[in-house]
């Protein structure tokens, strides 16, 4: 297993990238783009990415110190945002299925081996 400063478990871009090709051939839609990217700065590790395609704002996710526990961070917005009942419930839709992938990660990875 590799981690980041012994913490945090990684799994290579491309088992990420098919845990996340497997979740969208299913039955639930995800309205926005998703994306696996590497991190910037060295040392940093992949994240899945998904840029919202009801709100102009995007939410990441990566695990967290041991394997079983990921995390999702909505990123933050300097404007407020309105919108109609359709467009929220739409949102509302939209985040509740990144929290299905986040769900799916979490059990696909805890059923293979980091590393």
């Amino acid at each position: 297993m590799t981690t980041v400063d012994d913490t945090a478990p990684h799994w290579p871009r491309q088992q990420l990238q098919a845990w996340v090709d497997e979740f969208l051939a299913g039955d639930i839609a995800l309205d926005g783009t998703v994306a696996v990217i590497d991190q910037e700065e060295p040392g940093n590790l992949s994240l899945v990415v998904v840029h919202l395609a009801h709100a102009p704002a995007s939410m990441y996710m990566q695990p967290g110190a041991d394997d079983s526990s990921w995390k999702i961070t909505l990123t933050s917005r300097a404007d407020d945002l309105t919108l109609d009942p359709d467009r929220m419930t739409a949102l509302g839709d939209e985040v509740a299925a990144v929290g299905q992938l986040c769900t799916f990660l979490q059990r696909r990875a805890s059923g293979a081996a980091a590393f």
